[in-house]
């Protein structure tokens, strides 16, 4: 199995390499993360750590921030072993650097999964533990670091219904991939029992819970909420986190279904992709649509703002009357709804949350959101939301109760990460 993976593999590095080297020449992206992930980036911070340390990894921007609890508290409980983090992209990386520097010792950029990149990455940190968050795993990242001795943890682990039927399929290749878990930190019994169908040994799977529900509440940029709520003119603010080609149509056909009603909301939507952001906006030029970078220009005649930088949209969400979160009214597997319910905004997403289908079950379950079946019922959650402001609170604060009843998952990892340390020496 390692010998085909990594043939295919090689291959493919072979063939790619060339047009990695001419998209890296045109792309400041690329250029970030190119020449770092095949193993040439600084590894001189990794130089002042004397004793070996715990490694995190996350993917990308979204991943980094839901992992920061678990991050700093794996430093608080872990003192003699130094935290080095990586993610897979450039704002992954940037992200790590604004909210983790202080709880780590080195942020890194985690390594392309072929084997020399691997290998020079696994031992120039040397870990006592790796834990990786939410689904970014890398079959010779793990085969290496079991060669080495390392356990490896998988915190907030868990499969989509989809996903799920894919690797059943490829069960008879993943289980020399999953043999290189040590244990896996499970987000509910529902995944638990996705995990068992791939015939897993059910000591190394622990339910821990979502570490989701543990993240602190974000930090907002005052100046931002004070300028986009003047630009609302006292209007009621619909905030659309994270939407994917397909939504943002839905969207603005809810604005003219509002207008119909006499409701005229100031819409401000956050494309999941900024790179998409002028397109977005003309888009919505109908409502007047201004960039959130060109703020300025905004006035009462605006109604819809769209965001063209990272970073925004727990500020966005702070001053909402409704939220809507994206990647859920097409099949994208939809994003995290915990950050509206963390502010206590009354959230409506649509039917495809296979990635978050725990936590929208529980919202849904106790009246701490709405999920939307199809464009008409989006449309009546957001009017229910900005014409009954007394009932958008209640659903807002049955939200923020949620999140606090369903903490303690970064506590039960950490207490599994520290038993994988015993094992380990």
């Amino acid at each position: 199995m390692k010998i085909l993976y990594n043939a295919i593999l090689s291959l493919a590095a072979l063939v790619l390499l060339p047009l990695g080297l001419v998209l890296t020449l045109f792309s400041e992206k690329r250029r970030k993360t190119f020449f770092p992930r095949l193993g040439f980036q600084n590894f001189g911070a990794l130089k002042e750590i004397k004793q070996r340390p715990i490694w995190i990894h996350a993917l990308s921007v979204g991943e980094v921030r839901s992992s920061a609890s678990l991050v700093k508290s794996l430093a608080r409980a872990f003192p003699n072993h130094p935290i080095v983090f990586s993610a897979s992209t450039a704002t992954g990386r940037q992200t790590a650097l604004e909210i983790l520097e202080d709880s780590c010792a080195a942020i890194l950029y985690f390594p392309y999964d072929l084997y020399p990149c691997v290998q020079r990455m696994v031992k120039a940190v040397n870990p006592a533990l790796f834990v990786f968050v939410e689904t970014d795993f890398w079959p010779n990242m793990l085969w290496s670091l079991k060669k080495h001795g390392v356990p490896v943890l998988w915190a907030n682990a868990r499969l989509s219904e989809r996903s799920l039927k894919g690797y059943k399929r490829l069960n008879f290749v993943l289980k020399g991939v999953f043999g290189a878990i040590s244990a896996f930190g499970l987000a509910s019994a529902l995944q638990k029992e996705r995990f068992e169908e791939l015939e897993i040994d059910s000591s190394r799977l622990v339910i821990t819970g979502n570490t989701k529900f543990d993240q602190p509440k974000p930090k907002t940029d005052l100046a931002l909420a004070q300028a986009v709520r003047k630009i609302s003119a006292g209007r009621s603010i619909i905030v659309a986190g994270s939407t994917h080609p397909g939504e943002e149509e839905i969207l603005l056909a809810c604005s003219d279904e509002l207008l119909q009603q006499g409701i005229e909301p100031l819409f401000v939507v956050a494309p999941r992709d900024i790179r998409r952001a002028e397109a977005v906006c003309a888009l919505f030029s109908p409502l007047g649509a201004k960039l959130l970078s060109q703020l300025q220009k905004a006035g009462p005649e605006t109604r819809a703002l769209v965001t063209d930088a990272l970073g925004k949209l727990n500020t966005l969400y702070s001053i909402a009357d409704a939220c809507f979160v994206g990647g859920s009214m097409v099949p994208q597997g939809g994003h995290n709804p915990i950050e509206p319910a963390a502010l206590g905004k009354a959230t409506v997403f649509g039917p495809h949350m296979d990635d978050f289908v725990e936590v929208a079950d529980i919202l849904v379950r106790e009246r701490a959101a709405i999920q939307a079946t199809d464009e008409k019922s989006l449309c009546r959650a957001l009017a229910l939301f900005v014409t009954v402001p007394e009932k958008a609170a209640q659903i807002g604060q049955r939200a923020m109760l949620v999140k606090e009843q369903n903490q303690g998952a970064v506590e039960k990892t950490v207490a599994l990460a520290g038993k994988l340390l015993k094992s380990g020496n």
